[in-house]
């Protein structure tokens, strides 16, 4: 079967060299059987890639998928077909394949694609950065700047969310240190209760994980927390909010009430900011201390500067009854838990 199948495709090659169109049945019912196996007729596929044909151009695509790491040296190819924009299968078949190969070049063309190519298309770039994993984390940027776009439908949005939090999951905190974490082109919408009769709050927050490195030491992110809370979807609140990696691991998170602070108080949405930051940063709840920064827009010289601590429900995955330990300053406090602000 293998000598036949290549039988087939470098006649079919050599018909798209001289200008010709293959039969398209014979070819395609060759491309269909392509595995692995056929590593080395990676070229020959990569030369139907031009052929004057939808139904060959479509399964010469998927087929390069087929051979994996074979294929790499044939990206140009594959992002040749995918600028064309030919509709009806040829563009969305590279698309797709560019996204199981998910070499950085192939990341680069999609990111560049979710801007440049038709709407119709996007759920295929989409669609192909979810698949690639934590090789597509360099789009992830592209893909959040989609969700400032109100144009788009609610559905590609959900889309989108969808495909991000897939990346996250996949990178497992590989690139998290370059992540833009929480500064999003909207407000989070947060509740207390999760898990009480709805959904876990591991499930809710999936959508917005933003991982952070635990191996990193010192200021991993500084960035604003916008969310909505409870049924007051039309009061916006923002805190600032810092996270740190402790030099004996754990984390520390530091909500700052500041002058660009408005709405809710860490204090008063205590739990619930508190189980929001947990998820969508992945943090472990039993190696996290929680601190509220009141100093910079109290005026006070000493500030008021708080721990607090909860107890964590893992099955609903939020905390609850939260306890205030009020400390000297911030930066004391943070220095006894060895950290330099």
């Amino acid at each position: 079967m293998f000598h036949e199948i290549e039988g087939v495709l470098l006649r079919g090659a050599a018909e798209v060299q001289r200008g010709q169109t293959p039969d398209p049945e014979r070819i395609v019912h060759a491309l269909r059987r392509v595995s692995p196996e056929h590593r080395g007729l990676a070229p020959v596929i990569a030369a139907l890639l031009e052929a004057n044909s939808r139904d060959i151009q479509v399964f010469s695509a998927c087929a390069l998928a087929n051979v994996k790491d074979a294929a790499i040296h044939h990206i140009p190819a594959l992002i040749a077909l995918a600028e064309k924009k030919i509709p009806y299968g040829p563009s969305a078949a590279a698309i797709s394949t560019l996204g199981a190969l998910a070499t950085p070049d192939a990341i680069a063309f999609l990111g560049q694609a979710l801007e440049s190519h038709p709407r119709n298309e996007l759920p295929d770039v989409v669609g192909a950065l979810k698949f690639a994993g934590a090789a597509a984390v360099p789009a992830i940027g592209p893909l959040k700047r989609l969700l400032a776009d109100s144009t788009i439908p609610p559905i590609r949005h959900r889309e989108i969310r969808d495909a991000v939090a897939a990346i996250h999951t996949a990178a497992r905190y590989e690139y998290a240190s370059t992540m833009a974490s929480l500064d999003l082109h909207e407000y989070i919408p947060i509740a207390p209760n999760l898990g009480k009769g709805g959904s876990t709050a591991y499930e809710y927050f999936a959508r917005y994980s933003t991982p952070v490195d635990p191996t990193h030491e010192g200021l991993i992110h500084r960035g604003r927390f916008r969310f909505l809370m409870n049924g007051a979807l039309n009061q916006r609140n923002e805190i600032g909010i810092r996270v740190y990696g402790r030099p004996e691991g754990g984390n520390v998170v530091v909500f700052d009430w500041d002058d660009r602070s408005h709405g809710v108080t860490p204090t008063n949405g205590a739990e619930a900011i508190a189980t929001a930051a947990l998820h969508i940063f992945n943090l472990d709840p039993r190696r996290t201390t929680w601190i509220e920064n009141y100093q910079e827009k109290s005026g006070l010289s000493e500030g008021i500067c708080q721990e607090v601590t909860f107890e964590f429900d893992a099955r609903a995955g939020a905390f609850e009854h939260p306890e205030w330990r009020r400390a000297k300053s911030c930066t004391a406090l943070l220095r006894e838990l060895g950290i330099e602000a």
